[in-house]
């Protein structure tokens, strides 16, 4: 019943460690969280500023400024799945707190006796219950730890164990982040039955670098296990719109590929993110895992702008020739400085609107970029990039309006009469004049 036990208990982490060496403990709080961060190689140490941070490095919730909850689902092989769940809430005062929930488990494993006849079936399940803390120091580096509970069960045998992580984060919110991690200060400990499994300590470290205006960010890892050695991780993301962005990594068991889509909407944002993992390791006994997760940013510190019309002409009578953009700001500490910048469809910055302190009461924008010419027809987008006391920067980007100065597209018929100009609608404008009796009558067609 010892060996049944052992050889059953590393069914789930065999399938999330995937080929690896080492220890077996602990492989569920090593597989990764986030299609985005899974589509990049499963790094994150140095990144850490979405809602997979508690899973990689929870110093770096503090840079994650709305409210932010994040769910991924993977199915991995043999009927197994794997499931994390995290919500962020920031503060102004007192630091930021999250809750995250990580699963994996199997169901429908043939329970049979020593003489190998089939008595039922059972299961296997791990459920890691971990609560965030950052807080930082001055501008320059936060500080982060994971209290976690982790319970195994399999058939009917269960224990629970207590673990601590603590983190730290330079240069958050910056082009340039180092992150850096000791997992398992205090170990988890379960005994099923008689068999004791202890998590082991882990030391990871990661840089992000992040440039060509944020669209491309680079990314690397290291860790270290006392039972498993040096282990590398890479990969990058680069925004090939202003709402996709495409990913690559590669690393020690897998190749992976990643996509994300962000869907910007009034008072909140929706990302769907899509990781392929290739197990290059496994020998192709393995299965490429599929990795699907959905993102909810809302509330929190935020500075976003809300124009009040989605299309407008400059040279239009009265005020509708102005969009007005309505702001919504809420940082951490005093705005000092502010800045928006509109661009056109290719990227290029037309104007550029900037100040020291307080954004104003009312902004607009009259339609004309910075040489005083009105802009031609077509969409516009915004930047806008808010800093407080505290250096913390807060930044959106989406649709500003669209420009439409011209009329519809069409010709009309104009014929002149004695008395009358009568107007026709029709495909061509067309002037029609009246001769008199010795000159032959013709027309002119206008366009």
């Amino acid at each position: 019943m010892k060996n049944k036990i052992i050889l059953i208990g590393i069914l789930i982490t065999s399938l999330l460690r995937a080929g690896s060496p080492g220890c077996l403990s602990g492989e569920i709080l090593n597989f990764g969280a986030g299609a985005r961060t899974m589509g990049m190689g499963r790094v994150g140490t140095g990144l850490c500023d979405d809602a997979s941070a508690p899973y990689y490095n929870p110093a770096g919730i503090y840079q994650i400024n709305p409210q932010e909850i994040l769910f991924m689902h993977t199915m991995l092989p043999m009927g197994a799945s794997y499931d994390y769940l995290s919500y962020i809430h920031p503060t102004e005062n007192f630091g930021s707190f999250g809750i995250s929930l990580v699963h994996a488990g199997v169901d429908g494993v043939e329970d049979r006796d020593e003489n190998n006849n089939l008595i039922g079936e059972f299961g296997e399940s791990e459920l890691v219950t971990m609560i965030s803390y950052a807080k930082n120091v001055g501008s320059l580096i936060s500080f982060g730890m994971n209290y976690k509970v982790v319970y195994h069960s399999i058939s009917h045998w269960s224990d629970f164990g207590q673990g601590i992580d603590l983190s730290t984060l330079v240069l958050p919110d910056k082009p340039v982040s180092f992150g850096f991690i000791v997992k398992n200060v205090v170990k988890p400990r379960l005994t099923l039955r008689e068999s004791e499994d202890t998590y082991p300590l882990i030391l990871r470290s990661g840089l992000s670098y992040k440039t060509l205006n944020n669209k491309l960010t680079v990314s690397s890892d290291m860790s270290w296990s006392e039972y498993k050695g040096f282990l590398f991780y890479g990969g990058f993301e680069y925004q090939i719109h202003r709402y996709i962005e495409l990913r690559w990594g590669l690393e020690h068991n897998f190749t992976t590929y990643g996509l994300g889509f962000n869907f910007p909407l009034p008072g909140y944002t929706i990302r769907v993110d899509y990781a392929f993992l290739n197990h290059h390791s496994g020998g192709g006994f393995y299965t490429p895992t599929h990795n699907l997760s959905l993102s909810l940013e809302f509330g929190g510190f935020r500075a976003k702008i809300h124009p009040d019309k989605e299309v407008f002409s400059p040279t239009s009578p009265g005020k509708e020739n102005l969009l007005w953009l309505e702001k919504e700001v809420e940082t951490r500490g005093r705005i000092i400085k502010w800045q928006i910048i509109i661009k056109n469809a290719w990227g290029e910055v037309l104007r550029t609107y900037e100040a020291w302190g307080e954004l104003p009461l009312r902004l607009c924008w009259d339609g004309r970029d910075g040489t005083g010419n009105i802009v031609p027809d077509g969409n516009y987008y915004y930047e806008l990039v808010v800093t407080d006391a505290a250096g913390h920067s807060y930044t959106s980007e989406g649709k500003l309006a669209t420009v439409k100065t011209k009329g519809p597209e069409g010709k009309i018929i104009l014929e002149e009469r004695i008395d009358t100009l009568e107007v026709k609608p029709d495909t061509l404008i067309q002037f029609e004049e009246k001769k008199g009796p010795k000159e032959e009558s013709g027309g002119k067609e206008l366009e």
